[in-house]
């Protein structure tokens, strides 16, 4: 799910924890856990 967009069903939903979270994949999706909201550091690592 994009922090930004709309979240989108997809392959990727198989492997994914949040899936009892997510409205597109749950009719009744759990609230999320109190922090969750808050915005998220990444690291990205190219292999050479």
């Amino acid at each position: 799910m994009d922090q930004e967009g709309e979240p989108e069903v997809g392959q990727h939903c198989d492997r994914c924890g949040y899936q009892r979270y997510c409205p597109a994949k749950t009719e009744k999706p759990e609230p999320l856990p109190e922090g969750a909201r808050e915005g998220r550091q990444v690291q990205l690592v190219f292999g050479i």
